[in-house]
């Protein structure tokens, strides 16, 4: 066992799954490529095998072992193929090359934990066409030489994992979430596994949560395990105090076990969307994990993605349009399998059948998906579940008001929910499979895909889409237009302008909601696909928007005038009285051109202006009346509001009849001195 551990310290092994993948480079004719590697193999086996994805390499070499450049570079267990003794396990060896493919065997030797096997730079791959005869007899030319030193080991579970040179390891990926029953000692739990495509530690440890080192470099919901577990005091039911979570290495991956009764941010510490990160650290065993690496976690399928993109539908923007059916259930699939196509006009996913965006919703967990679906990529499936195509696949194609959920929620057996329903996309195509079993075609069906159904590529419905079914005819059939309309029928714009049409479709359950837009004299107005309209030139156009299903047209007369260059007012200054109006005029240049301008006061506690340039004065003070055009010419008016005028009041009694006799008399006082002065002349 000690020597086992040596072997385990000095290569940090332990488990891996079935397959690992990892880093090779290699030297091709002086130049250096990268490919990927693939190793196989379980313990008590006789064989391992390892997958380079080079291509071109056709090469057929049964004893790749007596080849010069092969056997000499691959060791077992630290000893070289070409030079073991018969005691050494890589005296047993043979190698065969097929294509890009290296299967080393052993004769009598039965692989063990702990075991090795070095790939040393400058082993050679035999050139591609070189047969069987040629690789024995004839020392075959080299194709590709390798440039690096890879190494894998028989890690603790019995499968084989890398060994990285540089000490730097990256991480493989979550594994989903294993449930684990409360018992006598504690309360319910769930584990989730962190696994690296090499390893992490040289040997099992555990209680990792008090390493600072580890527990403060991973993080669920942003915050720490070590910030995670001083928040939650908890108890097991013997009232001994536990960490919210506890984390365990064991050798190639890290186990959290977390408490169901931990939070973090206020919620179970697995919340849907919870965010898990593993900083850039240092493992106790010396290895580095030089990328940090994030996950985002959707519960309702117990699956973590790289990148959050939700596609939210928003009115007018990329809203999908249905075009026609490939196919319906009297002639579509098989006896086991009924079949419809639907088209777009617009693509829902990124690539054709044969590519990584093609997506199938083989079931209702994204993991069967890169499970049993050929092709399909980690970063594929992240954009169908993070963009809401996922759940919108589940939720929002009804047969006959069932969803797909629904559906395979009454089917026992992963197997069978995994085929109860097939969804398939395929560039601009929908393909659903339905098995015979649920669909009677002697009976009537409606499928809906419903509004917010959301696609990878961002397009989504925005109204229902129904399908019928006729047992009648054993044909499926979409709903037609009947009618369309516009928000308006005429209009008047000044050049440069720009205006987007409204087109409404009936009945609102129309299958085929396309329409085609067009101008009667686009030198004069265009409009585009979304019914925006822009004037180019005065004169007159009709817009038209037509139904592509059943030819169905309503139009929008537009008048386009010249843009005004300057706009001018009958007066640049008024004083009004309180209460008291007057009405401005605006003229418009040059002749003709649009008159449509807005009138706006800079003080309405001083004085109004209405829509046909009417002013009111309010208060006293000065207020500033500006007119503009639609294209932004403007003019103004400075209104003086004057204070109302008061009278002095009227005085009344005796004294004010004194007075006036008084005034009175005086003046024929006056009076009579005057006619004295001019009798004595």
């Amino acid at each position: 066992m000690k020597g086992f551990k040596k072997v385990l310290l000095a290569a940090l092994a332990v488990m891996l799954v079935l397959s690992m993948s990892f880093a090779a480079v290699f030297a091709a004719e002086s130049e250096q490529k990268t490919f990927v590697a693939t190793a196989n193999g379980k313990e008590g086996g006789s064989q391992l095998s390892v997958t380079f994805s080079i291509e071109g390499l056709s090469a057929n070499c049964q004893r790749a072992d007596k080849v010069t450049g092969i056997g000499d570079h691959i060791k077992v267990n630290g000893v070289l193929v070409s030079e073991a003794e018969e005691s050494d396990p890589a005296s047993q060896v043979q190698i065969h090359q097929r294509s890009n493919m290296f299967w080393i065997y052993t004769s009598g030797y039965q692989f063990k934990k702990g075991d090795t096997v070095e790939f040393l730079a400058g082993m050679g791959f035999v050139k591609a066409g070189e047969g069987d005869a040629v690789c024995v007899a004839d020392s075959p030319k080299i194709d590709a030489t390798l440039a690096e030193d890879y190494k894998v080991i028989m890690a603790l579970d019995g499968n084989w994992a890398v060994l990285p040179a540089d000490g730097a390891i990256k991480i493989s990926g979550l594994e989903p979430l294993v449930a684990i029953e409360e018992n006598l000692k504690d309360y319910a739990s769930k584990q989730l596994t962190l696994k690296f495509e090499s390893l992490f530690s040289g040997d099992v440890l555990n209680d990792l949560q008090k390493d600072a080192d580890v527990a403060g470099k991973i993080k669920f919901g942003g915050k720490t395990v070590t910030e995670i577990n001083a928040a939650n005091t908890l108890e097991n039911k013997l009232s001994q105090p536990v960490d919210a979570i506890r984390i365990d290495s064991t050798g190639s991956a890290l186990v959290f076990t977390i408490d169901d009764r931990a939070e973090v941010n206020g919620e179970e510490v697995l919340a849907d969307l919870t965010t898990f990160s593993a900083d850039v650290m240092t493992t106790p065993s010396g290895l580095e994990l030089k990328e940090a690496y994030t996950r985002t976690y959707y519960a309702t399928y117990d699956y973590w993605v790289t990148t959050v993109s939700p596609v939210i539908p928003a009115e007018g923007d990329k809203v999908l349009h249905f075009k026609t059916l490939g196919n319906d259930w009297s002639i579509g699939g098989d006896a086991t399998n009924k079949s419809i196509t639907f088209e777009f006009y617009e693509d829902i996913c990124d690539e054709t059948n044969a590519g990584a965006g093609n997506a199938n919703f083989y079931a209702s967990l994204p993991r069967w998906i890169l499970s049993n679906a050929t092709g399909r990529t980690v970063e594929s499936v992240d954009k169908a579940v993070s963009s809401g195509a996922y759940e919108a696949a589940l939720t929002k194609i009804l047969v006959d008001g069932q969803d797909i959920r629904t559906i395979q929620a009454g089917i026992e057996g992963d197997a069978a929910k995994s085929t109860a329903v097939m969804l398939h996309y395929n560039k601009n195509k929908a393909q659903i499979y339905i098995p015979a079993g649920l669909i009677a075609l002697d009976e009537d069906h409606v499928i809906t895909i419903k509004a917010g159904m959301v696609f990878p590529t961002g397009y989504y419905v925005e109204q229902d889409m129904v399908f019928t079914y006729s047992a009648a005819t054993q044909k499926l059939s979409t709903t037609s237009v009947t009618d369309i309309t516009l928000n308006k029928t005429e209009g008047t714009l000044a050049v440069g302008d720009t205006e987007t049409l409204v087109a409404t479709i009936a009945p609102a359950g129309a299958t085929n909601r396309m329409v085609e837009w067009s101008s009667s004299d686009e030198s004069v107005a265009t409009v585009d696909e979304n019914g925006k309209v822009t004037a180019l030139k005065a004169g007159t156009a009709t817009i038209t928007a037509k139904a592509l299903d059943g030819d169905k047209t309503a139009t929008f007369t537009l008048t386009v005038k010249e843009a005004a260059t300057s706009v001018t007012l009958n007066k640049t200054a008024i004083e009004l009285s309180v209460g008291a109006s007057e009405t401005l005029t605006a003229t418009i240049a040059p002749s003709g051109a649009d008159d449509a301008v807005e009138w706006t006061t800079s003080d309405e506690s001083v004085a109004t202006v209405d829509e046909n340039g009417k002013v009111t004065a309010v208060k006293a003070g000065t207020a500033t009346i500006t007119v503009t055009t639609k294209n932004g010419k403007t003019a103004t008016c400075t209104v003086t509001v004057k204070a109302e005028e008061k009278e002095e009041p009227a005085s009344g009694g005796c004294g004010s009849a004194v007075a006036a006799t008084a005034s009175a008399l005086g003046a024929l006082l006056v009076a009579g001195a005057i006619v004295v002065l001019f009798r004595k002349k």
